[in-house]
């Protein structure tokens, strides 16, 4: 029980007071009196008992915090200069990413676009020179097949002159 009241003791209320309601309908707003604690079954319920010991109420598992209209908006002025310089920090923190990523990023796909170009001019040369050796391969072919042919014919000439000339 002593830890329950420690418990209740120890909670930062900003200016409030605790309140019991009683299962009868009573609200208690002197403070916890005595509590007797009683076991019925699986539910507990606590007996508030007087100083001379007559029973006040019993409570069951309500509780209320009431707080004066003032007491909030204080706690809420003193704790808003943390986390509104935590998200001044947060919104810098993301301008910098932003004004530094976005030229890094321009600047990768420049150099990229670039490294493009050259690759397609040196594809292009690339396939000019196979083109010029292509050409030049059967540029050779030809020449050598038509003066193959030629020599052919004058070889078949010259055998055939040599048939129909007599000799001497």
């Amino acid at each position: 029980m002593k830890a329950l009241i420690n418990f209740f003791t120890e909670i930062a209320f900003y200016n409030g007071s605790l309140y019991l309601r009683t299962k009868d309908g009573n609200v208690l707003t002197g403070g916890i009196p005595k509590p007797r604690m009683i076991l019925n079954g699986n539910q507990v319920s606590f007996q508030l008992l007087s100083s001379n010991g007559d029973q006040v109420g019993t409570v069951g598992n309500v509780y209320v915090l009431a707080l004066p209209e003032n007491s909030m908006v204080v706690v809420i002025q003193k704790n808003i200069k943390f986390p509104f310089v935590l998200l001044m920090l947060i919104f810098v923190d993301m301008a910098i990413i932003i004004f530094t990523s976005v030229p890094l990023n321009v600047r990768a796909a420049i150099r990229e676009m670039k490294l493009c170009i050259v690759l397609i001019r040196q594809k292009e040369s690339t396939q000019q020179v196979e083109r010029k050796k292509v050409n030049k391969s059967l540029a050779f072919a030809s020449a050598s097949h038509d003066v193959r042919a030629s020599l052919a014919g004058l070889i078949g000439l010259t055998e055939i002159c040599n048939y129909q000339v007599v000799p001497g």
